[in-house]
């Protein structure tokens, strides 16, 4: 646990570790996408922290993460702006968790797919 603590900072351990691996910080390069996400997460962890707390507290009634911004609009607990992040962030989040997907003899790449692209 103390190790992960570490690799999820900006700590010296985490810098020594990058020189021992490939690493690249192109949001569109395959290894990149994680260091991009959680750079981007670093700058707004707050606001996420902050809406994933309430929404797991049930404070949302929406069945998806759109919906519950939507209401988290309405409701005031976050501005147009704070959501925009946060939708922008999720679609991110989500698109560097995809791994390549196969047709079922493994012969072809199949597109990829988020359902949270704005």
């Amino acid at each position: 646990q103390q190790v992960a603590e570490l690799m999820m900072q900006e700590h010296p351990f985490r810098e020594q570790l990058k020189h021992h691996v490939f690493y690249s910080t192109k949001a569109d390069d395959v290894t990149g996408r994680l260091e991009h996400t959680f750079q981007i997460l670093r700058t707004l962890e707050p606001l996420w922290d902050k809406f994933k707390k309430a929404e797991s507290k049930g404070k949302f009634t929406g069945l998806t993460f759109e919906e519950n911004i939507a209401q988290a609009i309405k409701e005031g607990f976050i501005t147009e702006s704070e959501a925009q992040q946060l939708l922008q962030y999720n679609a991110i989040r989500f698109d560097s968790m995809l791994t390549d997907v196969f047709d079922e003899n493994l012969d072809k790449d199949l597109p990829l797919s988020n359902p949270h692209q704005i």
